[in-house]
């Protein structure tokens, strides 16, 4: 970790702490008493992914608005696509299996930049405001939600975890294999109950989750890399198509 990323806190006279956020100008004002950005991942201590999805919502939301003000004389929607793959995107998707949301209202904050997105691409294309088919668009860009991109990112890391790739026997050992019986279920992991939402939605107890509900479509053990992700997009069409 950087010294420069981490934020510094001071006593108050009344022996509150605040956070002073001299060591990054980006990061939002929250009445939060300490937080660290980590490899580029804002985290406090409730290790609550609010303040860091505020504020990659808008730096997105700026570098968007830069994108479209760049390209405002483009005429190749495919050019503003790569556009907004490349410096957008990347920023709504960067260490998502640390951060990666359960509650709706985080959900729709990051999908609200990409409907911009493609609210602005159906306007240049003749379309009034009111009236961009946004669904359409979606599937003629090529597009998918950001919540099923999540998904494979998810499921890549439990890949990469099952397979070796990453090699740390910590994380590894969280992982719960189900013992095959009698029934008819598919899954590959135990199927664990928290009283919480919190610990229900867990890193290690969420790639698990995810991953039973995958099994039926791909094969986090045998199958490689490459056709894993093909596999994974067709899974997310299917998905996204009864939503």
């Amino acid at each position: 970790m950087k010294a420069k990323d981490i934020v510094e806190v001071h006593e108050t006279p009344n022996n509150d702490k605040r956070v002073s956020d001299s060591a990054s100008s980006d990061l939002q004002d929250a009445p939060t008493y300490a937080k660290v950005k980590d490899l580029g991942v804002l985290l406090t201590p409730s290790l609550n992914p609010e303040l860091h999805i505020l504020n990659i919502c808008g730096r997105a939301n700026r570098m968007l608005g830069f994108v479209l003000r760049f390209s405002r004389h483009f005429s190749n929607i495919l050019a503003l696509k790569t556009l907004y793959c490349a410096l957008v995107r990347q920023i709504l998707e960067y260490g998502s299996p640390v951060w990666n949301p359960h509650q709706n209202f985080l959900i729709d904050e990051l999908e609200k930049i990409q409907r911009r997105f493609v609210r602005a691409v159906g306007i240049r294309i003749g379309f009034t405001y009111q009236q961009v088919p946004i669904e359409d668009l979606f599937l003629d860009l090529g597009l998918h939600l950001l919540v099923s991109r999540r998904l494979t990112a998810d499921i890549m890391l439990l890949h990469k975890i099952l397979n070796g790739k990453i090699d740390c026997p910590v994380i590894l050992q969280m992982v719960l294999f189900k013992t095959p019986s009698s029934t008819r279920s598919s899954d590959l992991f135990v199927r664990q109950h928290h009283r919480t939402n919190y610990a229900a939605n867990s890193k290690m107890v969420r790639l698990q989750r995810f991953g039973n509900s995958v099994a039926d479509a791909v094969d986090v053990f045998h199958d490689s890399t490459t056709p894993l992700k093909t596999k994974m997009a067709c899974f997310k069409i299917g998905v996204e198509m009864h939503e």
